[in-house]
């Protein structure tokens, strides 16, 4: 009996989800922050350290960034594999240490640059309508903008850690925030961008963050969005 042939997956090219400037505009501003991150200077295992948490910060932001920009993870997966790993075999000493950091990082960062390169050929992803079906003010509103990828991502583990009205009342409470300056909504989600927004105008973000982290501070999925949210502002 002649074996049933299984046809080939069918493969999805990548295309933006934004427009091309914002796509180039997100990008660049991860390089030069990774830039700025590589030419730091280290002159102690601490200062190492400190480096080493701000890139994997970096790190994960321009991974979920480039999922955001792109259709499909293809490109998101290949900076993120771009990262070596090594098994240590004897103790190292500071500055091999450094070299090795500054090392497996430029490759990262050449990884990302080489993307940067590439947009241009990349399509923008059709917003199903014609051009001619597009008034101005819809043009304004497409190309304004979205909000950071990583504010999305600390909206949603707000919300899922604090579903309940009073209970995000209570949090935007003793972060000092004015309750009446916030339009809280039914939906968790809504709340927490109204809190977040409100906390940035105020310059309270980071009394925010230690009123969450003191009753959350052995959750991960904080901890990290709340880091990358950090190196990324």
């Amino acid at each position: 009996m002649a074996r049933k042939q299984v046809p080939p997956a069918k493969y999805e090219n990548p295309v933006l989800k934004v427009s091309r400037e914002q796509a180039q505009k997100d990008v660049n501003e991860q390089i030069e922050k990774g830039n700025n991150i590589l030419e730091t200077e280290i002159r102690s295992q601490e200062q190492l350290d400190e480096l080493k948490a701000k890139r994997t910060a970096w790190r994960d932001f321009t991974s979920q960034l480039l999922k955001t920009i792109f259709s499909t993870n293809e490109l998101s997966t290949e900076f993120s594999r771009s990262w070596p790993t090594t098994l240590e075999i004897s103790p190292t000493t500071l500055e091999s240490e450094i070299n090795k950091f500054r090392s497996k990082f430029r490759l990262q960062l050449n990884q990302l640059v080489s993307i940067q390169e590439r947009l241009q050929l990349f399509d923008i992803e059709s917003s199903g309508y014609s051009q001619g079906a597009i008034d101005s003010n819809a043009t304004i509103e497409q190309t304004q903008p979205l909000s950071s990828p990583v504010e999305r991502q600390l909206r949603k583990i707000l919300a899922e850690l604090y579903p309940n009205i009073a209970d995000i009342r209570r949090v935007a409470e003793d972060a000092g925030l004015n309750i009446g300056r916030i339009a809280f909504d039914t939906k968790a989600i809504n709340s927490w961008h109204a809190i977040l927004s409100e906390a940035k105008r105020t310059n309270k973000v980071g009394v925010l963050f230690d009123v969450v982290l003191e009753e959350y501070e052995a959750n991960p999925k904080l901890c990290q969005a709340i880091d990358a949210y950090r190196a990324y502002r």
